[in-house]
C-alpha cells in the first residue's frame, strides 16, 4: 500500500514551503493532512453524483437495502453525507443546478472522490448541456465513472422508448466530445444503466424479488460491486495526486504572473525543455518496444514449441540491438537539440546589460567545443557561482553527458540480469529456483520431468504452457527494461537538470526568487504525473 502514496506524499513535501507561497495556505495544509490520513485508511471513497432531485438518495437507499439517505419530493441535501458499505465509503451529494451554497459542497467533494456513481434523470435533463459538461470533467479526471439514468418515467421493457432512452443519451454523449478523442476513449469504457431506483427501494423493503428485478438495479448493483472491488489504494493514491496537480497548478500561474527577469525565464523554460526531452526519449523508446512485443513473443514460443532453446539468444541479442541502437539514436536527437535551445539562452544573456560581463562572445570557441551547454554552464557559474556543477559537465557540457548516457546505455541492454532473474525466480516462477538461467530452465521444466511426458506430448497442453512462461518472462524482461532505461536517462538528464536549477536558483534569490519557485513547483508536477 504505501508504494501508492510515496510519491505523492514526497512530492507534497518537497513543495510544500512553494505552495504555500502562492495559494491560501489553509488549502495546503488540508492538503496535506488529507494526504497523511489517507495514507493511513487507504478507505476508498464513491461518491453519487449528478443533477439535482433525480433520485441520488432514492438509489443509495437501493443499493445499501434500507433507508437511510433522506429522500423527498424537495431536494434535501444540501451537504455530503458518508454512508459505509463494507470497506468502502459511498457519499450522498447534492446535485448539479442545486442552490450555489449547496453545489460548492459537491464539487469539492468530487476532488477528493475515487470514484464517481453519476445520476440523471429520464425526464427531460439528457438535453441539458451541463449534464454532459459534468459528465466531461469525471472523465477528464480519470476517475471510474458509472452513469445512471433514473427511469422515473416508468418506460416497461417492452416500450420502444425505452431502449431509445439510451440510445439517445449515447448519441449526445459522442456528439458533446466529438472533437475530444481521449475523452472518447474514456467514454468507450463507461457504461450506462437505465434503473428505476424507486422501485428497486420498494421491491428491497417488501421483499419482493420481482420488483427488483424488474427496476433493472441488479446489473447496476453487479456493476458497483466491480467498481468497489477495483477503488483500490492506487486508485486512492491517484486522487491525491489529482489534487495536488490543481493545487500545483494554481501556484504555477501566480507564480508566472510575478515572474519578472526575462533571462532567467528563458533558464526556466530550457529547464522544462530538458525535463520534456528526457520524457520524450523514454516514450519513444517504450513505443518502439511494445510495437515488437508480439513478434518477440510469437518468435520466442515458436522456438521453444520446436524445442530450439539454442536459438533464443540470437533473438534476444537482435532485440537488445534493435533497442540500443534506438536508444542511442534518440538520446544523441535530445541532445542535439537541448544543445541548439541552450546555445539560444547563452545567447540571451550575452546580449542582457544584467549577465553580458559573464558570457563572452566567442563563436569560434563554441564553435570548436561544439556546445551551446557549455557557453551557458561557464556564464551561469560566473555569474551566480559554480552553484555545485561538476568539472567535467562544466569541460565538456552536453557531450559528457551524452557520452555517460551512451556508456550506461549498454547495462539496460544484457538481457537478463541478476536482478530479473531474483524477480522471476521469486514471484512469477518459484519452482524453477534462482540460480539457473530463465530461458533454459522454461525449457527444461516443460521437457524435462519424466511424469509429465505423457502430458507433453499433448500439443495444445504443451503450447499452452509454453505460452504462459514466454509471456511471463517476456513481461519480466520488459518490466526491467522500462526500469533500467528510466535510471538510464535519470542519470543522463539529472546532472545536467540540475546544475541548470541550482544556476537557477541562485540568480533568482538575487532577484527575489520567484523564478526558483516556478522550477520547484514545475519539477514537482512533472513528478507527480509519472506513474505512480
Amino acid at each position: 500500500m504505501f508504494e501508492h502514496f510515496h510519491t505523492v506524499r514526497t512530492v507534497f513535501n518537497a513543495c510544500q514551503s512553494q505552495l504555500t507561497a502562492y495559494v491560501e495556505p489553509e488549502k495546503v495544509t488540508a492538503l496535506g493532512a488529507e494526504i497523511e490520513e489517507r495514507a493511513a485508511n487507504c478507505q476508498p471513497i464513491v461518491m453519487v453524483y449528478g443533477v439535482y432531485n433525480a433520485g441520488k438518495s432514492t438509489l443509495l437507499n437501493a443499493l445499501i437495502g434500507r433507508e437511510e439517505a433522506e429522500v423527498g419530493d424537495i431536494p434535501k441535501t444540501d451537504r455530503v453525507d458518508a454512508y459505509q458499505v463494507g470497506d468502502v465509503q459511498i457519499l450522498d451529494t447534492p446535485g448539479i443546478d442545486a442552490p450555489i451554497e449547496h453545489e460548492a459542497v459537491s464539487r469539492e467533494q468530487l476532488k477528493k472522490s475515487d470514484a464517481v456513481i453519476f445520476v440523471l434523470s429520464s425526464d427531460g435533463v439528457l438535453e441539458e448541456q451541463q449534464t454532459y459538461e459534468e459528465i466531461g470533467k469525471i472523465l477528464a479526471s480519470g476517475k471510474p465513472l458509472l452513469v445512471v439514468i433514473n427511469n422515473k418515467s416508468g418506460y416497461q421493457d417492452s416500450d420502444p422508448d425505452y431502449v431509445a432512452l439510451k440510445e439517445k443519451f449515447r448519441t449526445n454523449l459522442y456528439q458533446h466530445f466529438a472533437e475530444n478523442e481521449p475523452l472518447l476513449a474514456r467514454l468507450n469504457n463507461t457504461p450506462d444503466f437505465l434503473v428505476n431506483a424507486d422501485l428497486a427501494l420498494k421491491g428491497k423493503l417488501t421483499g419482493k424479488t420481482k420488483l427488483v428485478k424488474f427496476s433493472q438495479i441488479e446489473a447496476l448493483e453487479k456493476a458497483v460491486a466491480r467498481l468497489f472491488k477495483e477503488t483500490d489504494s492506487a486508485r486512492v493514491a491517484s486522487t491525491l495526486a489529482y489534487q495536488l496537480s490543481e493545487l500545483l497548478e494554481e501556484a504555477i500561474g501566480k507564480a508566472q504572473g510575478q515572474a519578472a527577469q526575462h533571462e532567467l525565464q528563458q533558464l526556466e523554460a530550457l529547464i522544462t525543455s530538458f525535463a520534456d526531452a528526457r520524457s520524450t526519449v523514454f516514450d519513444k523508446v517504450k513505443a518502439r518496444s511494445e510495437k515488437a512485443k508480439p513478434g518477440f513473443k510469437t518468435e520466442l514460443v515458436s522456438l521453444f514449441e520446436d524445442g530450439r532453446s539454442d536459438a533464443v539468444e540470437p533473438v534476444l541479442t537482435a532485440w537488445q540491438n534493435d533497442l540500443g541502437d534506438y536508444f542511442d539514436y534518440q538520446l544523441q536527437r535530445a541532445a542535439k537539440k537541448l544543445d541548439a535551445e541552450a546555445a539560444e539562452v547563452a545567447k540571451i544573456f550575452r546580449n542582457s546589460p544584467s549577465y553580458a560581463e559573464s558570457f563572452h562572445d566567442d563563436d569560434n570557441a563554441q564553435a570548436e567545443n561544439g556546445s551551446g551547454f557549455t557557453e551557458l554552464l561557464k556564464g551561469l557559474a560566473i555569474k551566480g557561482g559554480r552553484a555545485g556543477v561538476s568539472d567535467e559537465l562544466m569541460k565538456e557540457g552536453i557531450i559528457y553527458a551524452l557520452k555517460q548516457g551512451k556508456s550506461l546505455a549498454p547495462e539496460i541492454f544484457k538481457g537478463i540480469g541478476k536482478k530479473t532473474m531474483e524477480k522471476m525466480a521469486s514471484k512469477v516462477v518459484p519452482f524453477i529456483g534462482p540460480a539457473i538461467d530463465v530461458l533454459v530452465a522454461i525449457y527444461d521444466y516443460l521437457k524435462a520431468r519424466e511424469q509429465e511426458q505423457e502430458e507433453m506430448r499433448q500439443a495444445q497442453q504443451r503450447s499452452e504452457r509454453i505460452r504462459l512462461h514466454v509471456t511471463t518472462m517476456v513481461e519480466e524482461l520488459y518490466d526491467d527494461f522500462y526500469e533500467r532505461t528510466c535510471d538510464t536517462l535519470e542519470d543522463t538528464f539529472e546532472p545536467m537538470t540540475l546544475s541548470l536549477e541550482n544556476s537557477l536558483r541562485e540568480l533568482s534569490a538575487q532577484v527575489g526568487g520567484v523564478e526558483s519557485d516556478l522550477r520547484t513547483l514545475k519539477r514537482a508536477l512533472v513528478q507527480l504525473k509519472q506513474p505512480v
